[in-house]
């Protein structure tokens, strides 16, 4: 679940998110020039095929984990197990306990 948290950070930052915006626009772009000119987008559409992919994977997947572990039989060796995504996007964010108390303070109430 830690290593689910940490791409999920990592692939919604906003340096992330802009490329991603980049990459969708140019590969749209990219494939509608191609049908206007009347030729076949196969590259361009494969491309945009794959980013699409990824895209459905991350949300589909990595962004609606579930806990591998419920809360009741955890023996509390790898508590880590039986966090939410929201609950442990503080803990692999932040480096001090002040930044992870502050991040779990602001959390709305589930």
């Amino acid at each position: 679940m830690i290593q689910y948290a940490k791409i999920y950070n990592f692939y919604r930052s906003a340096l992330i998110r802009s490329i991603r915006l980049l990459v969708f626009v140019i590969l749209f772009l990219l494939v509608i020039n191609q049908f206007v000119h009347g030729t076949s987008p196969r590259i361009f559409l494969f491309l945009f095929n794959i980013f699409v992919i990824f895209e459905i994977t991350f949300h589909f997947k990595i962004s609606k984990a579930r806990p591998s572990l419920p809360v009741s039989k955890n023996n509390g060796k790898d508590m880590y197990k039986s966090f939410t995504m929201q609950a442990l996007l503080p803990f692999t964010t932040e480096r001090n306990v002040t930044g992870i108390i502050k991040k779990l303070i602001e959390m709305p109430p589930s």
